[in-house]
């Protein structure tokens, strides 16, 4: 797979992941906790996945399924407080923050292979900053609960992309996004039992949650987990994180479209703020250099 390709998938996958947003609205508005939309949305994609590439589990070795875990584990997390976080928030308030992982990757992607930030990744990190508080910062000068979390969501998701690109060069990608959809399934459908003994509430399966859980479960998490782990082989962690980033611009454009979300001041402002720097942060400035002393 060429990188142009691999790029391709994972715009596809960005714009799958936008779609969630909505989803995920209408599921939350059925009374679904995070625990019980991870297990339901999980085991539907695990299920999938497992179906259609049955043949691959069979000679999975104990480290890819280990690595896969991890990887499921950072997910779930992630996702767990994203779902909560659009519970005291709105769609496109979570879309936008949670695309802050961005510029959380290359400094992860520093600590991982060795190698310092560009000097412009600081200043891209400083005015995403601004760009998260003009979003989540209160008129009374108090962090929302929904963006605090989702922020606190943009770390695991920052570490699931970072490490992915480690882990896709030794273990199969395929293998990786079933397994670690099999395990996020198995360990949310044991906690959602749990807690369902422990408080009894119970969901509301109506036409818009039903549906909405079955895109999540085979868009959202089956087609998108293989498609982020086998376009990340041929691609960068930096470049795979800006791309899959646009999820927030889908998002935001299904919440105004499909829910007819108002989209204030501060929210645009923060939003440019946010997208700019994270189209900035990944431009090579050196190549547009070497390019002009060579036509110089």
């Amino acid at each position: 797979m060429s990188r142009k390709s691999a790029n391709a998938l994972l715009l596809l996958t960005a714009a799958l992941w936008g779609m969630g947003f909505i989803c995920t609205q209408y599921v939350i508005e059925a009374n679904f906790s995070a625990v019980q939309l991870a297990a339901a949305r999980f085991v539907v994609g695990a299920a999938f996945l497992t179906l259609v590439f049955r043949k691959k589990l069979r000679n999975v070795s104990k480290e890819t399924f280990f690595v896969s875990a991890f990887l499921g584990a950072l997910m779930a997390f992630g996702l767990g407080l994203q779902i909560y976080g659009q519970k005291y928030s709105t769609p496109s308030t979570c879309a936008f923050i949670t695309a802050v992982y961005v510029i959380i990757v290359p400094f992860l992607e520093s600590a991982i292979f060795r190698k310092a930030p560009r000097p412009l990744i600081w200043v891209c990190a400083a005015a995403t900053l601004v760009g998260v508080c003009l979003i989540s910062v209160t008129d009374s000068l108090t962090v929302s609960l929904g963006a605090a979390l989702t922020l606190i969501a943009t770390l695991f998701f920052a570490a699931q992309v970072a490490l992915t690109e480690l882990f896709v060069k030794k273990h199969d990608p395929v293998a990786l996004g079933v397994v670690g959809a099999d395990f996020i399934a198995v360990c949310a459908t044991v906690l959602a039992v749990i807690i369902y003994f422990i408080d009894g509430r119970l969901p509301v399966f109506n036409t818009g949650s039903v549906m909405s859980l079955l895109y999540m479960g085979l868009a959202g998490t089956g087609i998108c987990l293989v498609m982020q782990n086998l376009a990340q082989k041929y691609t960068t962690a930096s470049q795979a994180s800006i791309i899959m980033s646009t999820e927030c611009i889908f998002g935001s454009a299904f919440s105004v479209i499909l829910l007819g979300e108002a989209l204030g001041i501060r929210l645009v402002a923060g939003s440019a703020l946010i997208v700019a720097s994270i189209v900035i942060s990944n431009i090579n400035f050196n190549t547009f250099k070497q390019k002009s002393d060579k036509t110089g």
